[in-house]
């Protein structure tokens, strides 16, 4: 009987949070209703009831391939909690940092399949980089293609982006994420893949940086792995420069993360993407 009631409930309190998070964000439910389809809302309550999850609100960050949501754990913990879309046009590009991945040898090649292995593949990378002191979201949870994180800022505010924000010094913060990249790589083994001043968010306040959109990063044994590194060594070198920060050249980095020269065909094949 104290089942049944429990699941009453829940059933109850599920329900009134699916009638009042459609009444307020009626509107973003619409835009979303692709991503908020019946199964991704099982994946909710399921967090309901476990109690990770108590309360929902609206969209921090709207992307090509997720959007990231404001929740609130029962004893109050700020979460993001990121929604992947289960559409097709996002396989093609997502199968390329899949493929070659010994962690995931065995996902199917349906769509949803995807979707729900690149979500356990970045909650897997998150652990994995949590563990190397780097900055980077905690992650909480994750189910099919709903993952739970730590939400990166204070009272519902989001922290900027890095690009977004006032960068005190440049070259202590270049020294560091610099740093960063080599730990990623001799600790955890992977390389981020897709790292600029649009996957670095920043809390203004401490000056600290945060990794994020992981869910691309590769194992270092990814025959894609030198391409990716060189490009992200790339990118950060770019933007920093034009912050003024004094920056070390991309072969010297790539050399002093991986012990070797790199391929001259690297640059071109930067340069060409």
């Amino acid at each position: 009987m104290y089942e049944e009631d429990r699941l009453d409930k829940f059933e109850r309190k599920a329900q009134r949070w699916k009638e009042e998070r459609i009444e307020k964000d009626s509107e973003r439910f619409k835009v979303v209703q692709g991503v908020f389809d019946e199964s991704t809302l099982m994946v909710l309550y399921k967090f309901l009831s476990k109690g990770i999850l108590e309360e929902l609100f609206g969209t921090i960050n709207s992307g090509k391939e997720a959007n990231v949501y404001y929740g609130k754990a029962p004893n109050g913990d700020e979460y993001a909690v990121k929604v992947y879309r289960t559409v097709a046009s996002v396989f093609k590009r997502i199968h390329e940092y899949i493929q070659g991945d010994r962690r995931f040898k065995r996902y199917k090649k349906n769509s949803y399949a995807i979707i729900y292995t690149w979500a356990r593949k970045e909650f897997s990378n998150l652990k994995r980089i949590e563990k190397t002191g780097i900055p980077v979201p905690r992650p909480i949870e994750v189910e099919k293609n709903v993952l739970i994180m730590g939400f990166l800022g204070r009272d519902g505010l989001a922290f900027p982006l890095i690009r977004e924000a006032e960068v005190e010094d440049p070259d202590k913060q270049y020294k560091s994420i610099i740093d960063d990249i080599k730990k990623l790589y001799e600790e955890a083994g992977l390389v981020h893949g897709d790292l600029s001043e649009y996957n670095l968010m920043f809390d203004p306040d401490e000056q600290q940086y945060y990794v994020i959109d992981v869910s691309q990063a590769v194992l270092a044994s990814n025959p894609r792995a030198d391409l990716y590194l060189y490009r992200d060594i790339t990118n950060i070198n770019n933007y920093f420069e034009g912050l003024g920060a004094t920056t070390v050249s991309r072969d010297t980095l790539f050399k002093q993360i991986t012990g070797m020269k790199p391929s001259p065909s690297l640059a071109l094949d930067v340069e060409g993407n």
